[in-house]
């Protein structure tokens, strides 16, 4: 990978190079094996067969950071990989429920429970580590369940930080149960608990729980809790989205956050009268001139922010040109800022704030028309 546009006088640093391998058995699937960075350093892997039943199994074994200073002296980190609990696609295993998807039964490998990282200094000596498990259901597959991570006396870890994440109530019905064999795709509920001070169990965990209640997936409460073992950190934040699933020939457009509102307290309710209430916004999309309008293209427009109503609240709004790209946006105070682009409408080319600086910006090889670039010998 090498930049474009040298000569003439430009300078350019050296090719980045990758180089794949395929270790015995792989078949056409290749891995990567060296990443130089044109100046003499390289992050190379190694790989080995984690599951002798399943001809394609292989995963890294060690990663090796070489400064490119003083040739394989230059090593600067070292990492050895384990793998562990393996999960494989046959009804036997936890990994698999038969009642939930229709692969047909085998050994394949599908993932792993636990992965532990382990680094070690020049001479071999094993410094720091960090363990990963995973959730084994199959509709959690995957999905990282606790992470800790420390530095290494002898064998024991000593923890530093961790985290935990669970998943509760997994019952929400995908929106295409009838096309997709998993009656429930989404989860109800996350709850994470991070700990900066600490093992899991021992130290105090600050805890967080997301609710996904949108159709599409999206966050719609979070509750910080904050940490266990003290009060007055708490906020709850509460999220409404406008998610058009268009028919035929019209976009989709989900996702779209159209109210967000933030409590400096846990809240069973999104009470907009509480006095609890710290701040709100509103997003209005298309140009839209209320929050339930279901956008077409998704252009966010205005955000309304305060508390209340008016004269409590400040907005900021956009302008867009004819493909999609930001043309103005006007502040709280009435104050504008300009964008320019090249003939194609594609192309940022000049930006100009409220107090009339500017900014210009020049490509390699585009025809800027009307905002004078030329496309000869134009670098970014």
């Amino acid at each position: 990978m090498s930049e474009i546009g040298c000569g003439k006088g430009v300078r350019c640093g050296p090719a980045t190079l990758f180089t794949y391998t395929n270790p015995s058995g792989m078949g056409y699937i290749h891995h990567l094996q060296y990443a130089d960075n044109g100046y003499g350093g390289r992050t190379q892997f190694e790989y080995d067969r984690v599951d002798i039943t399943d001809p394609v199994a292989f995963e890294v074994f060690t990663k090796t950071v070489i400064n490119g200073l003083s040739g394989s002296a230059g090593v600067t980190q070292k990492s050895y990989y384990t793998y562990s609990s393996l999960c494989r696609d046959n009804g036997a295993n936890v990994c698999r429920n038969t009642n939930e998807h229709s692969f047909s039964d085998s050994v394949r490998l599908m993932g792993f429970g636990t992965v532990v990282e382990k680094a070690v200094d020049t001479g071999g000596t094993a410094i720091a580590q960090t363990e990963h498990k995973f959730h084994t259901e199959f509709r959690l597959l995957g999905m990282e369940k606790q992470t800790r991570s420390g530095f290494l006396v002898g064998s024991t870890l000593n923890v530093l930080s961790a985290q935990k994440t669970e998943y509760v109530a997994k019952s929400n019905a995908a929106p295409f149960a009838s096309t997709f064999p998993i009656s429930a795709w989404l989860t109800a509920q996350q709850v994470i608990s991070t700990y900066t001070e600490g093992d899991i169990g021992v130290a105090s965990a600050a805890m967080t729980a997301l609710v996904y209640n949108d159709a599409f997936g999206g966050v719609s409460t979070v509750y910080e809790h904050g940490f266990t073992d003290r009060s007055g950190d708490e906020r709850t934040t509460y999220r409404t989205y406008k998610n058009n699933a268009g028919t035929g020939s019209t976009p989709w457009v989900i996702g779209k956050l159209s109210q967000e509102r933030v409590y400096d307290t846990i809240m069973a309710t999104d009470d907009t009268a509480s006095t609890n209430l710290r701040s709100q916004a509103k997003l209005f999309y298309d140009y839209a001139t209320n929050t339930s309008t279901v956008p077409t293209q998704g252009l966010l427009t205005k955000i309304e922010q305060g508390k209340g109503s008016a004269p409590n609240l400040v907005s900021q709004n956009a302008e867009y040109n004819a493909v999609g790209r930001i043309k103005t946006i006007t502040d709280a105070l009435s104050n504008v800022t300009t964008a320019l682009y090249d003939n194609t409408g594609l192309f940022l080319a000049e930006v100009t704030n409220a107090k009339g600086h500017k900014n210009k910006f020049y490509y390699y090889g585009i025809s800027s028309g009307s905002c004078g670039l030329d496309e000869r010998d134009l670098r970014l």
